[in-house]
């Protein structure tokens, strides 16, 4: 498993169930985590639901 996959997989289990966006969505967001197909829509919601429009 590579570094990018073991930062995501920690995310996940570090952001339990949050109720808007996790607070470094700002960055996140303007660094192209909502267009970026590196990130599947699972992550994407879970970690940025607002900003990247499931909300």
């Amino acid at each position: 498993m590579n570094f990018t996959a073991l930062l995501t997989v920690a995310l996940l289990a570090a952001v339990p169930a949050l109720a808007g966006d996790h607070p470094d969505c700002a960055v996140w967001k303007k660094n192209g985590i909502c267009t970026s197909k590196y990130y599947n829509d699972q992550i994407k919601a879970k970690l940025c639901p607002k900003a990247c429009g499931y909300h």
